[in-house]
C-alpha cells in the first residue's frame, strides 16, 4: 500500500556542513557492479559539480550514494533509504537530480548519529506502479521507501469555471471534421510517440466519465467498465473521427486486417504489438495534434489544453510506503525536494506555460544559466568593451565533466592579434560557475546573452554573444561597428555565418 503526500509549505533548513565529497556505484540491469564514481558537492548552487555528467550516464539500474568512507561500509553499519523513480535504465538524467538532493538531505539526519546512503532504482513506469512490495512473508520482496509517479492535473483555473462546457472533446472533432473536408487531409494527429494513442484514449475516458474498471461490492469483483452500455454509447463522438479518416493513420493497416481474420488472443502474450507508419507519416501539421510542451517547438503554431479534466501534460508526484522504515526521514527528503530555498522543484518543472512564457530562471544558479547559455557546441563571436574600445573574439564553446565553458578559438582569432587575450587564455579552459573568479578559470552567467570574466584578481571584463543578432530589428551604431570589424578580416564564407546564427 502506498500513502500520497501532497506539500503545500516546507521549512527552512539550517545552515550546511561543509562535507563535498561523495561517492555513487553503478550497476546495470542484470544487478552486475559497473563503476564507482566521485562526485564532489557544491554548496553553493546545491548540486554536483558532475551533475552535467551524470545526466549522461547510460545503462545504469541501480546508483547507491553516500558520504565519502560511508560506501564502503557493510550493509549493517550503514541505513540506505531507497527511491524507485520512473526512468529506465537507458538513462541517469532523471535520477540524477535525486541524487542531488542527498547530501542536503544527509546533513540533518547525520547530525543525529545515523549513517544513510541513497538507493535510487530504475524502476520505470511498469514496476513502480504494478510491482509486488514490502512482503512480510517473502524478504526478497523489495521494499522501496519513496516511489515516483506519473500525475495528472485539472486546467480548470485557465479555462475558467465552465471550461467543460466550452472546450471539450465533441468540439476538438467537429474541428478536424471541419478541417479534413476543407484541406483533404486528416485533420487530427498524434505526434508520433510510440504511447500516444494509449494515453489518448485514457484521457478521452476520464474526460468523458468512462471508468476503466468497475467494482461490484455485491460479488466482490471487478469488471470492466466497458460492459456497460452508457459508456459505450459515450464513446460513440469518436466514431466518426476514425471511420470518415479524420484523424490520420498511424498504425500499419495491414497488420489490423491480419488480427481481425485471426482467433482472439487467449492471453496478453498471444495479444501482437501493431507497427507505426514512421517512414510514410507527414509529419507536418495540417490542423490539430496531440503534443508535449517539452518535446517539440512549434513557433508558428498556437496552443491549447487538452479537454477534459485531466491531462498528461501534468508532472511527477512521489509517495512514501505504507512499510517503509523510515518514513520521517524520506518525508524529510520530499521536504527538501520542493523547497524554494534548493533548486531541485525548479529543475522538476521544466515545461512551458500556455498562458505566457515562463523560464524558471529566478530559481536557477548562476552557473546553471551559464551553463544554459553555452548548450550549443560550436564556435561562437563576442565583442567587449575595453578601454574605450570594442573588440571582437571568437570563442569555442565546450563541454566538461564539471559543465560548459569556453576556449580561445585560435583559428579564427589570429588576425586578431589581442594581447590581452592571447595572454589571459593561452589554451586555458574556463567553466561556468556562480562566481567569475581569475584564479580559479571560471566564468559566470551576467545576463540573457552576456557572460562575466576576469582578466585578473581585480579587472573584469563583460562578453556579449551575437546570437541574439536575429533577434535584433534594426541596428545600432555598436552592433553595426562590430559588424565591420568582422567583415574587414572574415572571408564570405564566415560571414554567411555570422549573419545567421
Amino acid at each position: 500500500m502506498k500513502v500520497l503526500l501532497s506539500l503545500k509549505k516546507v521549512k527552512t533548513f539550517s545552515k550546511l556542513n561543509d562535507s563535498t565529497l561523495y561517492y555513487i556505484d553503478t550497476y546495470d540491469k542484470n544487478n552486475h557492479y559497473q563503476k564507482r564514481y566521485t562526485l564532489n558537492f557544491n554548496y553553493t548552487s546545491k548540486i554536483f559539480d558532475e551533475y552535467e555528467f551524470l545526466t549522461n550516464l547510460d545503462n545504469i539500474k541501480t546508483a547507491i550514494i553516500c558520504e565519502g568512507d560511508d560506501i564502503d561500509r557493510t550493509d549493517n553499519n550503514k541505513k540506505i533509504i531507497t527511491l524507485w523513480n520512473t526512468s529506465f535504465a537507458e538513462k541517469f538524467d532523471n535520477s540524477a537530480l535525486y541524487a542531488s538532493v542527498f547530501p542536503i538531505w544527509l546533513k540533518k539526519h547525520k547530525n543525529q548519529e545515523k549513517t544513510f546512503c541513497l538507493k535510487i532504482e530504475a524502476a520505470g513506469w511498469v514496476d513502480n506502479v504494478n510491482a509486488e512490495i514490502c512482503n512480510d512473508n517473502d524478504k526478497s520482496v523489495p521494499c522501496p521507501d519513496l516511489i515516483i509517479l506519473g500525475t495528472t492535473q485539472p486546467y480548470s483555473d485557465y479555462w475558467g469555471e465552465n471550461y467543460m462546457e466550452t472546450w471539450n472533446w465533441e468540439k476538438v472533432f467537429k474541428y478536424a471534421e471541419i478541417i479534413t473536408e476543407c484541406t483533404g487531409k486528416p485533420g487530427f494527429k498524434f505526434s508520433g510517440n510510440i504511447t500516444d494513442d494509449s494515453k489518448f484514449f485514457v484521457i478521452l475516458c476520464q474526460a468523458l466519465g468512462i471508468p476503466f474498471i468497475i467494482e461490484d461490492t455485491k460479488l466482490d469483483i471487478k469488471k470492466s467498465g466497458f460492459r456497460e452500455k452508457k459508456y459505450i454509447d459515450k464513446l460513440s463522438i469518436i466514431k466518426d473521427l476514425f471511420e470518415k479518416h479524420y484523424i490520420e493513420e498511424w498504425l500499419d493497416e495491414s497488420e489490423i486486417k491480419k488480427w481481425q481474420n485471426s482467433s482472439y488472443p487467449q492471453s496478453i502474450i498471444d495479444q501482437p504489438s501493431f507497427s507505426h507508419k514512421k517512414k510514410n507519416r507527414n509529419f507536418n501539421l495540417n490542423g490539430i495534434m496531440i503534443d508535449f510542451l517539452d518535446k517539440n517547438d512549434y513557433p508558428n503554431v498556437k496552443y491549447s489544453y487538452m479537454p477534459g479534466n485531466s491531462s498528461f501534460l501534468g508532472g511527477s508526484g512521489i509517495v512514501i510506503t505504507k512499510k517503509s522504515k523510515y518514513q520521517e526521514e524520506a518525508y524529510d527528503f520530499i521536504e527538501i525536494l520542493l523547497n524554494d530555498n534548493f533548486p531541485y522543484f525548479s529543475k522538476l518543472n521544466i515545461l512551458t506555460s500556455l498562458s505566457k512564457d515562463i523560464s524558471n530562471n529566478k530559481n536557477n544558479t548562476k552557473k546553471e544559466l551559464c551553463n544554459k547559455l553555452l548548450e550549443l557546441d560550436g564556435t561562437f563571436p563576442y565583442y567587449y568593451a575595453y578601454k574605450n574600445n570594442i573588440h571582437v573574439i571568437y570563442l569555442k564553446h565546450i563541454s566538461t565533466k564539471s559543465g560548459k565553458g569556453i576556449i580561445l578559438d585560435n583559428s579564427f582569432n589570429n588576425s586578431f592579434n589581442n594581447s590581452i587575450f592571447n595572454d589571459l587564455f593561452n589554451n586555458k579552459e574556463f567553466i561556468c560557475d556562480d562566481d567569475a573568479n581569475y584564479e580559479k578559470k571560471t566564468i559566470t552567467y551576467y545576463d540573457e546573452f552576456r557572460i562575466k570574466l576576469s582578466l585578473n584578481n581585480s579587472e573584469t571584463i563583460v562578453l556579449k554573444s551575437m546570437r541574439d543578432i536575429k533577434f535584433i530589428e534594426k541596428m545600432d551604431d555598436l552592433t553595426l561597428s562590430v559588424l565591420n570589424n568582422i567583415l574587414a578580416i572574415s572571408k564570405p564564407l564566415q560571414v554567411s555565418i555570422i549573419i545567421y546564427i
